[in-house]
């Protein structure tokens, strides 16, 4: 009966499983048919379709079908019910500082859409929050780079005077994270347009264009290229070429799909507006664009444009005609039909009078207020019709402006105060689009006589300016809150002041805005010396660090040199032995060998044995002993590396020079010539003789009156001898050194990997010694003595080499290997 039991739970629960991933199939099923749908822009049969899934789910995929219903609800402009789903979508991360690593692609698109619709709810904060945590993401940076491009245009939209750099700061930030960002260029470039730096604005543009195009050539991305376009004609105009920006903005036009051409059209005509780009050309452009968008799409929005630009042109009745039945509002111009409405009739009304003197030579004028005698007197207000000037609370007398707040949109600025024959003069005060505030009295549209600056980076002046420049008397104060009062000169401090930092008052003087009180100069002074105390003190450093360098570097010279020394030695001494040398002479040679290593060569027990070998003819018989015997590794391995030499023969145990023994009665001269040493005697008697080498330090010359030997010592000494009379030796020393060789560590380093190839090749670790002694070679002899040496080395390893291809080219060049035969 149990068992029944068990049978029967088991098979509920097993239907129970089967019917649950039915459903959850069904759910997936419908998730993909709203993705269909949203593809298709069919937001409200998407919606169904989700609201399907999200019966079905059971909470399996409840956060991706909340994302796709808030983003739905997002585009049709249901925005609470967007904020509805979206935060369901977000509940998992909604109180999170940072992002979890994986945090799936629907929760980080819904962040990015709830702080989207944040944002025309015009709650800029809670949008803020949501896009700090999306940028925080760290295996996304397509959203990281969107998060920080909208996070910046949010704070813009907050004040944009005040978070202009922040936003800067971000925009960049957004660009670094993604290169290929369009939108983070083009609101770069509109930063820089604000700034006024229209060659950056127009570079930024490009980069947005160009990188736009790098994409797939879907509808959106093609309506960005020719809005990026556009924008980049509007900098070009700015900068000041408007025959340029033309041909741009038509380009721009002509890059749009037929489809959405009308809303680069539109797009055009108010970017013209909005960014007061009143060329007559333009103007012209923007009325035409306005006219072909109105008649591809007639929408309220379309002809409030349209009817904006016939104001623009001038043609009033016209633009009466479209603004009559309009009752939407233009966002993009910030402006609603009835203000439209209002502004056409004011201007209908006013009179329109040629000459009116406001500021400088501007003509044409619609006037509105006191008139008398055919001329603007009393309280008014005016427009150019070029809408360039506007004139708010004036009064004129006879014609001239005398006082009111004159708009200048051709040059940036806003004026209010008194006017004197069509300039700026008295008491009055002055803002610069920049964020640069004037105020005080003018004369001829500048500061000049006692006044105030508020400068955008914070700082402030105020005392006498000439042409706006401080200019005698004055107070300056860093936004940091140092203050200087004292003199100035044509805008720069001059003169004696006082100079207060954190608190702390000195008495000063200036130069043209250079300090040059004795207080400051002395402190320059000394802090001049202390820098070069200071540099000095790190050249110092790295003197003693370079010689600790070179020291080590000889170290390693020295101790790759008696490895290398053993290991080529012992090579050489077994292809002697194969070649016929008997046991008793292998083993004292090896003897000898083992025996210089341990003392650093002191007595030359290797030279001495070999010498007498070669005398006896135990060597001559066996090439490659003999030819690797005529070398100098094995003094200058076993610790007299320092003995360098010029010779021509491939030997540098001797270092050319004059040399004297201890009591100066006995003076050489020697050089490198013929294989060998050619040695003048100076002293005792003049003579000339050519010593031939005999083994790697010993060198010998025979006369009719015997046999004499010079045997080279570590640190630049010689020992002369005669044979059957070594104990009455000479010792010279170096005293002139001709020598011009040097160490090279690179072939140092050359010779070490060669020495680790002998040890990891033992088959060929005769070819590899002889590498390595060519490879050290080349840090001990000049050109000349290193192309003969490593002759001799390159014909020995010849004979073992079956390919007869060289195994260390970058030691042996084939201009040595290649003539050996």
């Amino acid at each position: 009966m149990a068992k029944k039991i068990f049978l029967l739970l088991l098979l509920t629960f097993a239907m129970v499983s089967i019917a649950d991933a039915q459903l959850f199939n069904k759910a997936a099923r419908e998730l993909k048919t709203s993705n269909e749908l949203i593809e298709k822009k069919k937001y409200d049969d998407a919606l169904k379709s989700l609201a399907v899934a999200l019966d079905l789910s059971k909470g399996k995929e409840d956060y991706e079908i909340f994302y796709r219903m808030g983003f739905c609800h997002y585009q049709l402009g249901n925005y609470d019910k967007a904020l509805e789903q979206l935060n369901h979508a977000v509940s998992k991360v909604n109180a999170k500082e940072v992002l979890p690593l994986k945090t799936s692609n629907s929760v980080q698109l819904a962040l990015l859409y709830r702080a989207k619709t944040f944002e025309t709810q015009k709650n800029y904060i809670a949008a803020i929050k949501d896009l700090q945590l999306l940028a925080s993401v760290q295996d996304n940076p397509t959203h990281k780079s969107l998060a920080l491009l909208k996070w910046a245009e949010d704070l813009y939209a907050i004040d944009p005077q005040k978070n202009q750099d922040a936003a800067e700061v971000l925009t960049n930030k957004s660009i670094e994270t993604d290169k290929e960002n369009s939108a983070a260029y083009a609101f770069a470039g509109k930063l820089d347009m604000n700034e006024k730096d229209y060659e950056n604005a127009i570079k930024m543009f490009s980069l947005a264009v160009a990188t736009v195009e790098k994409k797939s050539a879907v509808a959106t991305e093609v309506t960005d290229k020719a809005s990026y376009t556009s924008l980049l004609a509007l900098a070009t105009h700015k900068n000041g070429k408007i025959d340029e920006a033309k041909n741009l903005f038509q380009k721009a036009v002509n890059a749009a799909p037929e489809s959405t051409k009308w809303k680069i059209y539109q797009y055009q005509a108010d970017l013209i507006i909005k960014n007061k780009a009143y060329h007559p050309d333009l103007i012209s452009l923007a009325e035409q664009n306005a006219a072909k968008a109105a008649i591809l799409l007639e929408t309220c929005e379309t002809k409030f444009t349209l009817a904006y630009t016939k104001v623009l042109a001038n043609k009033l009745t016209e633009a009466a005609t479209l603004a009559k039945d309009l009752n939407c509002n233009n966002s993009l111009l910030n402006m609603s039909a009835s203000t439209l409405k209002s502004w056409i009739n004011d201007l209908s009304n006013a009179k329109q009078i040629e000459k009116l003197k406001v500021y400088g030579t501007q003509s044409g004028w619609y006037y509105m207020g006191g008139f008398t005698g055919g001329l603007a007197n009393g309280k008014g207000k005016a427009l150019s019709k070029n809408h360039l000037y506007e004139v708010e609370n004036g009064v004129f007398v006879k014609g001239t402006l005398v006082s009111g707040t004159l708009k200048n949109l051709h040059e940036g600025w806003e004026y209010s105060g008194a006017f004197l024959n069509g300039t700026l003069s008295g008491i009055g005060k002055k803002s610069v689009d920049n964020g640069d505030v004037f105020s005080g009295k003018f004369a001829a549209n500048k500061l000049n006589g006692q006044g105030k600056c508020l400068y955008a980076d914070g700082s402030t002046y105020e005392g006498l300016l000439t042409d706006n420049k401080p200019n005698g008397i004055g107070t300056f104060k860093e936004k940091s809150g140092s203050i200087y009062q004292g003199s100035f000169k044509d805008g720069l401090p001059h003169g004696t002041g006082i100079l207060t930092v954190n608190g702390v008052k000195e008495n000063v003087k200036f130069t043209n805005g250079e300090r040059t009180d004795a207080v400051y100069l002395a402190r320059l002074e000394k802090a001049k010396k202390e820098k070069i105390q200071l540099q000095e003190l790190a050249a110092k450093q790295l003197e003693q660090e370079q010689l600790a360098k070179a020291q080590k570097r000889a170290n390693f010279g020295k101790i790759l040199g008696k490895s290398l020394t053993l290991a080529g030695g012992a090579v050489a001494l077994k292809q002697a032995s194969d070649l016929g040398m008997n046991n008793t002479d292998v083993t004292q040679l090896g003897t000898a060998l083992l025996a210089d290593v341990l003392t650093d060569n002191k007595d030359n027990n290797f030279a001495n044995t070999l010498a007498l070998k070669n005398a006896s003819g135990a060597v001559a018989n066996n090439s490659i002993l003999g030819s690797f015997a005529n070398t100098p590794e094995f003094s200058n391995f076993l610790g007299s590396s320092s003995v360098k030499g010029t010779s021509a023969t491939g030997n540098s145990s001797v270092t050319a020079g004059v040399y004297v023994n201890s009591n100066g009665n006995v003076k050489i001269n020697i050089i490198h010539k013929d294989k060998g040493l050619y040695i003048t005697y100076i002293k005792p008697t003049a003579s000339d003789n050519h010593y031939t080498l005999v083994s790697g330090n010993l060198y010998t010359y025979t006369s009719k009156y015997g046999v004499y030997y010079l045997q080279a010592l570590p640190n630049n000494q010689l020992k002369t001898f005669k044979k059957g009379y070594e104990n009455n030796s000479d010792i010279l020393s170096l005293t002139e050194n001709t020598s011009t060789t040097g160490p090279n560590d690179g072939y140092l380093q050359m010779a070490e990997m060669y020495k680790n190839k002998m040890q990891t090749h033992p088959n060929d670790a005769q070819a590899w010694a002889f590498c390595a002694m060519a490879a050290h070679a080349k840090t001990t002899h000049t050109d000349a003595a290193y192309t003969e040496h490593v002759k001799k080395i390159a014909a020995s390893l010849k004979q073992i080499v079956p390919s007869g291809k060289c195994p260390c080219e970058d030691a042996i060049p084939s201009k040595i290997w290649d003539p050996i035969k």
